[in-house]
């Protein structure tokens, strides 16, 4: 596990842990988000995103947001009295 860490940490290859998965040198004290590298330098991988990688958040999201529009109604019930029209 803990030379796992070290590859991830250092911007190596999941592979070969020769080539360096992003393009700058140093991916923790840069401006914005940094750039990867589409194959691997050493061994050709082809780095990409597993697909689905965003469903899991998406489902997390709507039911954080749905839980913050209930609570939000709840706790607004209190301090507006109700209109009849």
């Amino acid at each position: 596990m803990s030379s796992a860490l070290t590859h991830i940490l250092s911007n190596e290859c999941p592979i070969c842990h020769k080539g360096k998965v992003f393009t700058d040198k140093n991916i923790f004290l840069t401006f914005g988000l940094p750039k990867m590298n589409e194959y691997c330098s050493h061994c050709n991988y082809k780095f990409q995103k597993e697909p689905g990688y965003f469903f899991g958040a998406m489902y997390v999201n709507y039911g954080l947001t749905v839980a913050q529009g209930i609570a939000t109604y709840c706790i607004a019930q209190f301090f507006f009295e109700k209109i009849s029209i």
